[in-house]
């Protein structure tokens, strides 16, 4: 069975919408794996101290880390075997995906929530037809 269904138009990720499951799922997401890719390159740095422009610490790591999954690399560490300019790609499509991926939840909660808005609309006030006989009436008095 799949965590994943359409139901009125709208997805359900383990039984919540779209806007419940929110950025910060997104968030978390992206700050592990941008962890967990920067564990990697320390230990490839370990294993092979040639494998980066300079030997990764744990700060260095995350912050390679980091600079290639947002795509940024500035430039002052840099991968110099196959190995690791692979793992660096492989790391930058994860970034992609991850950020595609965001941007259409994103998308998809103000769709939603624009959707939401639009279908409770104010109520309407109706006027009843002109009746001569309800309209007040203005006499001498």
């Amino acid at each position: 069975m799949s965590n994943f269904k359409i139901e009125n138009g709208m997805l359900r990720i383990l039984g919540h919408r779209k806007s419940q499951v929110g950025i910060s799922g997104i968030v978390f997401a992206a700050l592990t794996m941008a962890a967990a890719w920067g564990c990697i390159h320390v230990s490839l740095s370990r294993l092979d101290p040639g494998a980066y422009s300079q030997p990764l610490s744990v700060v260095d790591g995350i912050y390679f880390s980091v600079t290639t999954f947002a795509t940024v690399g500035y430039g002052d560490i840099y991968p110099r075997t196959p190995l690791t300019k692979l793992v660096c790609v492989a790391e930058i499509l994860t970034g992609c995906l991850t950020l595609l991926f965001g941007v259409n939840l994103g998308m998809a909660v103000w769709v939603q929530r624009f959707s939401e808005a639009k279908a409770i609309k104010p109520p309407t006030v109706t006027t009843a037809p002109n009746d001569e006989s309800a309209a007040p009436a203005v006499g001498n008095d």
